[in-house]
């Protein structure tokens, strides 16, 4: 009885530890592909934005207007007819934070203070060319990337051309990721042990055979 006692108590024990590795290797496991999937489908998001803005002509065009106020409505027109079938809205933001013009009329002359990420301007405003950064639509919940272009020269800055995408979809593609990736960790873990079992049977078996 002692001896079986002993062995069923090693056999639990391998089980245990080969169970307590395969959890740590696969949560491992698991982080880094989740981050890695997290950061591919960020980055897809901003070079497709500085692509739609770098291989387009709005950018250029607006570099030719002295004061962005003077042409609102023909900045308005050229926003409305460059962004159709781009999946991102675009705003032209002033150096007074206002809101020139966008593909989103209920947002146009109002300030971008309250609806836009002001650091974000401030770093276009400042000449970094392409700044970026991910936040929330304020009131409404909604995950997005935000990309500034700086309209004018170094020592003249008029304003940004500013891009927002909503990034609700990859967020969801990455929690879906993340619940076939613990039902398949489930899995492993559950044969993890009954093939646990099998091998510390088979370990402890003859040890306690050559005991008895």
């Amino acid at each position: 009885m002692i001896v079986k006692k002993r062995g069923s108590s090693i056999r639990g024990k391998i089980v245990f530890i080969y169970f307590l590795l395969v959890f740590i290797a696969t949560t491992i496991i698991g982080v880094f592909i989740m981050s890695q999937l997290e950061a591919y489908y960020k980055n897809s998001i901003r070079d497709n934005m500085a692509d739609t803005v770098r291989e387009g002509t709005l950018l250029s065009s607006l570099q030719s207007y002295e004061d962005l106020r003077d042409h609102q409505e023909e900045i308005q027109a050229n926003i409305v007819s460059w962004s159709r079938g781009i999946p991102q809205e675009i705003f032209v933001v002033d150096d007074d934070f206002t809101i020139i013009a966008s593909n989103n009329d209920n947002l146009v002359l109002k300030s971008a203070v309250d609806l836009l990420d002001q650091t974000v301007i401030l770093r276009g405003l400042s000449g970094e060319n392409g700044a970026e950064s991910d936040g929330i639509i304020k009131n409404k919940e909604i995950p997005v990337k935000n990309m500034v272009f700086p309209i004018g020269e170094e020592d003249r800055i008029k304003g940004v051309l500013y891009l927002r995408e909503d990034m609700s979809s990859v967020y969801d593609t990455i929690d879906k990721s993340k619940i076939i990736f613990i039902q398949a960790m489930f899995i492993a873990l559950f044969i993890t042990v009954v093939l646990g079992f099998f091998i510390a049977r088979s370990i402890t078996v003859p040890i306690n055979d050559v005991t008895e």
